[in-house]
């Protein structure tokens, strides 16, 4: 009987909900060549050397080698509309804030010199930001400047079981980094 009940009450304690709350930077799209598709079709292998960020095991439908290289430029203009404000921290709105930055990616697959096996690497920047506001604009106290980069590095290996099925694995290594600057306010706003 005593273990009914502590099954009950464990079962009931496992299955209350409860709300999580989180604050940051929302990324929901990367800066690779399926963004211009909405992603549609990127793992399903298009037969460029590209596809293997998705799907590793495309590289197998690659013979000999190829290469595939994006790159582009950022080119953001991004202005505060100011609505409400105060005397303290004024009416300014930060100026154009965009920053141009480069943009890149790619792929090398090869075959390996085998019927079966393949490889590839993959480099690319999946997402980035950059902000440089005017130091004395009303927003200063959340940001000034902002540079934000998210990169990632794909070494692939795949293998070709039949002519319609292969296998493949992908050890990807990513990294991000967020510089964020900002004013601390202060009592006397002219210190």
């Amino acid at each position: 009987m005593k273990k009914n009940i502590l099954g009950c009450a464990v079962a009931v304690a496992l299955c209350q909900a409860s709300a999580a709350s989180a604050g940051g930077l929302w990324l929901n799209t990367l800066g690779d060549f399926s963004g211009g598709r909405a992603g549609a079709g990127a793992a399903a292998g298009l037969d460029d050397a590209a596809t293997i960020l998705h799907n590793p095991a495309s590289a197998t439908r690659i013979k000999g080698q190829q290469l595939y290289v994006s790159g582009g430029a950022l080119i953001p203009d991004v202005e505060f509309k100011t609505r409400y404000s105060n005397e303290r921290l004024g009416y300014k709105n930060g100026g154009d804030a965009g920053v141009v930055a480069p943009l890149g990616n790619g792929a090398y697959v090869w075959d390996l010199g085998s019927e079966k096996w393949s490889g590839g690497i993959y480099f690319t920047g999946l997402a980035g930001a950059g902000l440089e506001y005017d130091k004395d604009w009303v927003g200063r106290h959340q940001a000034t400047d902002v540079e934000l980069l998210v990169a990632a590095v794909a070494p692939t290996i795949a293998y070709q079981l039949t002519d319609k099925l292969s296998v493949g694995a992908s050890a990807q290594y990513w990294y991000a980094n967020l510089d964020l600057k900002l004013k601390v306010p202060r009592e006397d706003p002219d210190a």
